[in-house]
């Protein structure tokens, strides 16, 4: 039985050997080993290392301006500044608007309102 989800395994097997890129890390008995201990052995790092330390990188000068943006009927009046350094996602439920708002900032469908990518339209 091979599998990541940790519950998963918990449920069914009594001992574990642990593989990373295709070779063997570790046996335990599955009591007496954390999911963490688990995952570290995994991945070859502990998880406190998974992501790096943050550094802020946003900068007060905007990137992307959108004031006003509409297209079609799903998207309207959107406006947002982007400054740089940082990262924005969108999200929503599928045909709620996303597809028409990189569309419009992208130039792929009319729109209406004002785009400035470093202060040029």
């Amino acid at each position: 039985f091979i599998s990541h989800r940790m519950a998963e395994v918990r449920a069914i097997a009594d001992r574990l050997t642990i593989f990373r890129n295709g070779s063997t890390v570790a046996a335990h008995e599955a009591n007496a080993v954390s999911d963490n201990e688990i995952v570290t052995q995994m991945i070859g790092r502990h998880l406190d290392r998974l992501y790096p330390e943050r550094v802020a990188t946003a900068t007060d000068r905007v990137a992307l301006r959108v004031e006003g943006l509409s297209s079609g009927s799903r998207l309207s009046g959107v406006d947002f500044a982007l400054r740089e350094g940082e990262v924005l996602g969108v999200g929503g439920l599928q045909g709620h608007g996303q597809r028409e708002l990189f569309q419009a900032l992208f130039g792929a469908s009319r729109a209406s309102g004002a785009v400035e990518l470093w202060g040029k339209p």
